[in-house]
């Protein structure tokens, strides 16, 4: 059985400023709601589907600092930005690669503007 969980949250931001902070890798740290965010090792936006984009996390249980490598899965311009976390070359949508690794939880942003 697979569990999927979804929240609504209204930002007093456009849709536009609001995925423009989703898809600047450097904004992570700040809107992370934990504090295992660090600090952006690719800095280029998030403009397409397939790229992947690294952060440095810290976490003591899971031994220090590491880096989380994520995949973007979801990009429409303005308005859909999503990506799989912790994955690497050898794992492709949250499937573990050969030898365990990887995770299935997934992240994605709809803006969407008030009515």
């Amino acid at each position: 059985m697979s569990e999927q969980m979804s929240t609504t949250r209204v930002i007093a931001a456009s849709p536009e400023r609001v995925f423009a902070v989703l898809a600047d890798p450097a904004n992570h740290q700040e809107i992370e709601p934990t504090d295992w965010v660090r600090a952006a090792v690719d800095v280029a936006p998030i403009d397409h589907v397939g790229q992947m984009f690294s952060v440095n996390m810290y976490l003591e249980q899971a031994g220090g600092d590491y880096v989380m490598e994520n995949k973007v899965t979801d990009f429409e311009q303005d308005r859909v930005i999503g990506w799989w976390p912790g994955q690497t070359p050898r794992v492709a949508r949250g499937r573990p690669a050969a030898g365990g690794g990887g995770t299935t939880s997934r992240r994605r942003a709809t803006a969407r503007r008030s009515r």
